[in-house]
């Protein structure tokens, strides 16, 4: 048994760091999250290969992976900030020892390609992380941002948005929240499998896909039984979405609506999470209470 499956809440005065799991990002792009951060009252410690480069990843996959492995057994630093996404840290995932951290954990804080971590941190420890602005993206939404930094000092997460999708489906749902960015999370399901094994609320988002694509990721998941437990769906945004000459004939939210099992007692789109403007936090591997009425939408962690 693990002791703690639930990171220490952020105090002023703790110590948190920025590491580049992906892509590379320059000091320029995240100086204004570090001031950002040092006003809240954290002293902040960015990594030792942060800006290194090594062709569009941010140093060489031995380097990402022991900047977030010292990170992760440090007891000094309370809270890891991954600076962007991309892709490649499904590419470290293999090298990272979680036996300290299960012990000491501490929030990690990412979305989209992080999507890889966050789950793979949840399958193999349990431990909840947060899905959420990252150093690149801190510019984005002010409330997304503040929600964040009240999140990772212990309030309560408790959105109430006005029902406005007619796909949403009227009901209420109580369970683990997993999932992330929709694409990473397919190309990683089959190392994740025990998370899919119990009933669970599921959150997707997703970026720049073409439409036939959401369909085939979504059959894959059902067909490899990965929905049966799926009692919840939050829909967070899917911006960008791309089509064929010949159109696939149904939305990105109409698509995945259709893949909604029986067991899916509850479903709520237009989710104020993913790769828009409004990212508001959410707690992965965390007990989630998801409840659509006519007139809202309330999504409530402790």
């Amino acid at each position: 048994m693990k002791k703690n499956l639930i990171p220490n809440f952020l105090i002023p005065g703790d110590t948190v760091t920025i590491i580049a799991t992906a892509r590379k990002v320059n000091k320029t792009e995240i100086e204004p999250a570090i001031e950002f951060l040092k006003q809240q009252g954290f002293k902040v410690i960015l990594s030792k290969n942060l800006f290194k480069e090594c062709n569009q990843f941010s140093g060489t996959d031995k380097q990402r992976a022991s900047d977030l492995q010292l990170a992760l057994d440090n007891p000094k630093i309370k809270a890891v900030f991954i600076a962007r996404g991309g892709y490649g840290t499904a590419r470290i995932l293999d090298q990272l020892d979680y036996s300290i951290f299960s012990n000491h954990p501490k929030w990690i804080i990412g979305f989209s390609d992080i999507t890889s971590l966050l789950m793979d941190i949840y399958e193999k420890t349990k431990i909840q992380t947060l899905h959420g602005p990252m150093p690149l993206t801190f510019n984005w939404d002010k409330t997304s941002l503040h929600q964040t930094i009240l999140a990772l000092k212990g309030k309560s997460i408790n959105y109430n948005i006005p029902n406005k999708n007619k796909l949403n489906k009227l009901g209420t749902a109580k369970a683990v929240l997993i999932g992330g960015n929709l694409s990473v999370l397919y190309s990683n399901s089959s190392t994740i499998k025990k998370t899919f094994s119990k009933p669970y609320i599921l959150f997707i988002e997703d970026l720049d896909e073409y439409l036939y694509h959401i369909d085939r990721m979504m059959l894959a998941l059902k067909r490899a039984g990965f929905l049966n437990n799926m009692i919840g769906l939050a829909c967070g945004s899917f911006s960008q979405m791309k089509d064929n000459t010949i159109p696939f004939g149904l939305s990105a939210e109409q698509i995945i609506s259709s893949y909604l099992p029986p067991s899916c007692t509850v479903a709520a789109f237009d989710f104020p999470s993913g790769h828009q403007k409004t990212n508001w936090p959410i707690k992965i591997g965390a007990v989630a209470s998801l409840t659509v009425t006519k007139k809202e939408v309330n999504f409530y962690q402790p």
